[in-house]
């Protein structure tokens, strides 16, 4: 799981469609209560960013004239904390 955090206006198609899904990935883990402290620590993932990032996502595949469907909700991460 890594969110790449390029300019997504930048991104070829496969990288733009492929962050896009690595957030469901991200979200999955998370509602799971998945230990995330080595992506956050190793600069893979930006859990403050993950709503921002993915509405920038998104709007560049509406841009493009793709559709994106998925609805997106950025769990609890207070656990994380924890670990």
């Amino acid at each position: 799981m890594r969110q790449w955090m390029v300019d997504v206006k930048i991104m070829c198609r496969q990288h733009l469609i492929g962050e896009y899904r690595e957030h469901f990935t991200i979200v999955g883990a998370l509602r799971k209560k998945k230990r995330m402290k080595g992506f956050v620590n190793h600069n893979c993932l930006e859990l403050s960013k993950l709503q921002e990032r993915f509405d920038e996502l998104k709007a560049e595949m509406l841009r493009r004239g793709y559709k994106p469907v998925k609805q997106f909700e950025v769990p609890d991460t207070s656990y994380l904390s924890e670990t």
